[in-house]
């Protein structure tokens, strides 16, 4: 191969890592907001006669703890980004029970949604990477 097409190689390879960085990262916090709704009322709501309460089905979950948002995770892996839940330290199926359900309780999708969301909005983000 030429020096030229080194290059050239080098360039594309740094500006997709790049992009998929900028995905994984993107993922990452609109993930963390989605999940950022308190599952507890404030004293003045309280006041007011509400209750805490724990999203409606079909909802990303309320947050209680935090575990759940916090443990939202992305790794790029040559072109691959992998966008991982985990409770570190607590029940690890509770995302997964979150996200698809179970016999006992209706899902409420966080990542899926999400992903979808992406879909419409990657060809924006690489064009930006590549300006």
């Amino acid at each position: 191969m030429s020096k030229f097409a080194d290059k050239l190689n080098a360039y594309f390879d740094s500006k997709l890592k790049e992009s998929l960085e900028v995905i994984g990262n993107y993922v990452k916090e609109d993930l963390k907001n989605e999940l950022d709704t308190s599952y507890y009322v404030t004293p003045a709501q309280r006041k007011a006669g509400m209750i805490n309460q724990s999203s409606s089905a079909g909802n990303p979950p309320h947050r209680r703890t935090g575990a759940l948002r916090e443990g939202i995770e992305y790794d790029v892996n040559g072109n691959v980004v992998t966008i991982s839940s985990s409770r570190v330290g607590k029940d690890p199926e509770v995302p997964s029970h979150l996200e698809w359900g179970t016999s006992q309780m209706a899902a409420r999708p966080y990542m899926r949604p999400e992903i979808n969301e992406l879909k419409t909005k990657l060809p924006e983000i690489l064009k930006e990477a590549f300006k």
